[in-house]
């Protein structure tokens, strides 16, 4: 997929300065290091493939969204069963 073209406004930055700047906004909005890691692969990787509502800019919704400031907590399994398992007890 070709990219937007060039305009004066545009700004284009290697995946690493991306993932970098993401990261540090994401962090000084209140979410950890990894939490930030993970979202900003998520935005960029949506950028890549072409998606550019789906990009970076995209943080600046999730600042203003008011569950932003909730508490997080980490999911977990709950159950972990082999596929081969359940299938066999339909």
């Amino acid at each position: 997929m070709p990219l937007d073209p060039d305009t004066p406004e545009s700004v284009r930055l290697s995946v690493a300065d991306a993932q970098a700047l993401g990261e540090r906004a994401l962090q000084k909005i209140g979410f950890s290091g990894e939490e930030a890691r993970v979202i900003t692969a998520h935005l960029v990787d949506a950028a890549l493939c072409g998606y550019a509502f789906a990009g970076l800019p995209r943080i600046l919704t999730i600042a203003e969204d008011p569950r932003t400031r909730e508490q997080r907590r980490r999911e977990g399994i709950v159950i972990e069963r082999k596929v081969y398992d359940a299938i066999t007890r339909l």
